[in-house]
């Protein structure tokens, strides 16, 4: 894989990591996952795609 597309990945999946020093957007995001299943719903299937790049 090329690795501004490595880059790319790990980028986004920072956005959803608690680990991650001053995440401005996991605050801001993880109350929408209550707001409204669908975003629930769609987060469950981003979390898999995430889970898969990083066992490769």
């Amino acid at each position: 894989m090329p690795p501004d597309r490595i880059a790319a990945a790990e980028a986004v999946a920072g956005l959803f990591s608690p680990d991650m020093p001053n995440n401005a957007f996991l605050p801001r995001y993880l109350p929408l996952l209550h707001a409204d299943p669908a975003i629930l719903h769609h987060h469950g299937q981003v979390t898999q795609l995430l889970r898969g790049i990083e066992s490769k």
